[in-house]
């Protein structure tokens, strides 16, 4: 029995010839064509089905009564927007003051002929509010007749503010309705403008020139203005102060006879800082004009009769009573405060025989 001492190794595989394919590759462009359109296909029935995913259950009794639904529908608009039977025969319109009926009128006039259902109320509205800014509401009532009804109802001024500027119409609301040109103009030049803003000092020039004024030319040249007294000085700037003071009232007198026509006397009105100018739309501060209707009412109720009402600031108001001293109060300050302060002065016999009443502060004061 022969026993090898090696085993014969087995022959490695890279001994082996490696196969080649020789064949031609098949070609399989087509078939990927077809797979593609298919992706698609499949893609465009999802889409279609996720948009209407009810379309294939609905029956053909719906669908023909849907189309014949529409087609009622705009049959029907398009009648209506053709058709004269609803046109515009007749405009009414319906307004409280007459001055502002023909203008109104021919806003509406405008509709006549036109389709009622067609016409749109607030555009109508909107039209009169933009010409007539008086306006406060309009009402439009359209019926299938042909009768358009327009009714206005004016917004009425309840308060008047007056100064250089204009006469300004105010209504409950604070809005400026109407601005009037005053018929005289208030006019001041530098030397008033700065008496007027108390920063003329009393050895100024101009007071020299005023003190001046009172000698002959011969007196004039030996007169020393640093060697006059204080006193006169200060006198001549006080008489300077009533002159202007009586210019303003003169022309607040005009105003308040120009105020005295039927549209504005029954307003309750005050004479504001000549600094202060409106224009139709614009809002007056509500606060003020509330003070001054508890002012004046105050002063009715003592049976004290307001001829001028006149704001020397943004704060402080001066009211001019008949037969009775002008009384001065502050918006800074509580008006029942200040009413307590009067009815005081009232009851004690303080408040006649006086020319100011001053109770912008606690430690009221009286000017006789």
């Amino acid at each position: 029995m022969k026993f090898p001492l090696f085993k014969k190794k087995k022959e490695s595989s890279k001994s082996r010839p490696a196969y080649v394919n020789m064949r031609p590759r098949i070609d399989n462009s087509n078939i990927l064509a077809q797979a593609k359109k298919r992706k698609q296909k499949q893609l465009l029935t999802k889409r279609a089905e996720f948009i209407s995913p009810q379309i294939k259950s609905l029956p053909l009794s719906k669908i023909l009564f849907t189309f014949v639904l529409l087609t009622l529908l705009i049959g029907a608009f398009i009648f209506l927007r053709n058709t004269t039977i609803f046109d515009v025969k007749v405009v009414e319109v319906i307004t409280d003051k007459s001055e502002s009926y023909s203008l109104v009128k021919e806003i509406a006039d405008k509709y006549i002929s036109k389709n009622i259902i067609f016409i749109s109320s607030s555009e109508i509205e909107n039209s009169i509010k933009s010409e007539l800014s008086s306006v406060h509401t309009v009402f439009v009532n359209k019926t299938l007749d042909g009768k358009l009804k327009v009714e206005i109802i004016e917004d009425a001024p309840v308060y008047y503010e007056a100064n250089n500027s204009g006469i300004y119409l105010i209504n409950q609301s604070g809005g400026v309705m109407e601005v009037i040109e005053p018929e005289t103009k208030l006019t001041f030049n530098e030397t008033e403008l700065l008496l007027r803003d108390n920063k003329l000092p009393a050895d100024s020039d101009q007071v020299r020139i005023k003190y001046l004024e009172g000698f002959s030319e011969e007196e004039r040249s030996k007169i020393i203005w640093k060697d006059v007294e204080r006193e006169e000085k200060e006198a001549v700037l006080n008489q300077m102060k009533q002159d202007l003071d009586n210019k303003i009232n003169d022309f607040t007198n005009k105003l308040a006879q120009q105020l005295k026509e039927d549209k504005y006397k029954n307003l309750i009105g005050s004479y504001i800082p000549n600094n202060e100018n409106y224009s139709v739309g614009d809002k007056v501060p509500l606060e003020r004009l509330n003070f001054l209707s508890i002012v004046l009412d105050f002063f009715k109720s003592k049976n004290l009769n307001s001829t001028k009402v006149v704001w020397d600031s943004d704060y402080s108001l001066e009211v001019f009573l008949q037969d009775n001293p002008s009384v001065l109060l502050s918006v800074k300050r509580s008006y029942s405060s200040q009413f307590i302060d009067l009815n005081t002065l009232i009851y004690y016999g303080q408040f006649s025989g006086a020319r100011v009443v001053d109770v912008r502060s606690n430690n009221y004061s009286v000017v006789r």
